[in-house]
């Protein structure tokens, strides 16, 4: 199927997501655990009302959770990839899988707290040449900095990194702070950001053999 032309009502997608004709929802999302991707996954799931069916896989880059998504070829099962609006790379992403659905659906959500954290250093006591582990999207917020940037897949994989003493600190979410045992030296905030959750070829010819089967 050639799903360059397809258009898919967005208002109909919960109802389709409920349907019985699926079995299991098997999301592919960011992580490790703590991301704002895999958070939003979750979220957008109980949402939706399919948490009791969903399956969330967390992979090590985005690129990833296509590749999984497109590996799913079991009759029931629908293959999701969750994704950030301001991925650096969502073009690409975009324009290299011409055959998937990208923007099945959409969920804004809070993020949760970006911070820059540390297991060693304090505000007071952090070098202002400190080796600092970021996801690259918001490795921008070090711009006006002195710090040295080494690039984490995701902000809990910064955090990951920090807390085995790879570098002297990370931009993470609140979450992965805790998870990894950091203290926070700076709060960047919360702001709402967009997430995309996408298909693939195979998933949509699903989603239309349960348009079909409703219009008989």
């Amino acid at each position: 199927m050639n799903n360059k032309n397809i258009k898919i009502d967005i208002s109909k997608v919960s109802d389709i997501l409920r349907d019985n004709t699926f079995r299991e929802i098997r999301i592919f999302a960011l992580g490790p655990e703590g991301t704002n991707i895999s958070q939003a996954a979750y979220k957008w799931a109980e949402e939706e009302r399919i948490l009791n069916k969903s399956n969330i896989i967390l992979c090590d880059t985005p690129e990833q959770e296509i590749e999984w998504a497109m590996q799913v070829k079991e009759k029931g099962v629908l293959p999701i990839f969750a994704l950030c609006a301001v991925y650096y790379d969502l073009c690409k992403v975009f324009f290299r899988h011409w055959e998937n659905y990208t923007f099945l659906h959409h969920y804004y959500m809070q993020l949760d707290n970006m911070q820059l954290a540390s297991q060693k250093y304090t505000q007071e006591t952090i070098k202002k040449n400190a080796t600092v582990a970021a996801h690259f999207s918001p490795s921008i917020l070090l711009e006006e900095t002195e710090y040295i940037l080494k690039k984490a897949n995701s902000n809990s994989a910064a955090a990951k990194m920090c807390a085995l003493g790879e570098v002297d600190a990370c931009i993470t979410t609140e979450s992965a702070c805790k998870l990894y045992g950091l203290e926070t030296i700076e709060e960047y905030g919360a702001p709402n950001r967009l997430f995309t959750f996408g298909t693939t070829d195979y998933g949509v010819e699903q989603i239309y053999e349960v348009i079909n089967k409703r219009k008989k």
